[in-house]
């Protein structure tokens, strides 16, 4: 029997205009929530999952950090824990920006 033919995986990838400077997007990274973030000094990515009991995160555009619901988890825009029960930070997703296009890789 031959082998099946390759698959092409198609990447997810997002135009920059899409996410303005402060803000945010939540898009599904293969069924797991991923939080973009727009930030004066580029873009950001990490699991929107909490590290606590996997509530979903939010940005807080004005106060510049995510913050769990749940439980009052909170995280900078680097996804290290501020303060509150996470045991440890938000998972990062490893993007880049080619073409005025964010990228996962």
């Amino acid at each position: 029997m031959p082998p099946p033919p390759e698959q092409k995986v198609e990447k997810l990838s997002i135009p920059v205009n899409q996410i303005p400077l402060g803000s945010s997007l939540v898009v599904d990274l293969q069924g797991s929530p991923v939080i973009v973030i727009h930030i004066e000094e580029g873009f950001a990515a990490f699991s929107a999952v909490c590290t606590h009991l996997g509530c979903i995160v939010k940005w807080a555009r004005d106060e510049k950090f995510f913050k769990c619901p749940c439980h009052a988890g909170f995280f900078d825009a680097k996804g290290n824990v501020i303060s509150g029960p996470p045991p440890e930070p938000l998972h990062a997703i490893p993007i880049e920006v080619r073409d005025e296009t964010i990228v996962f890789v």
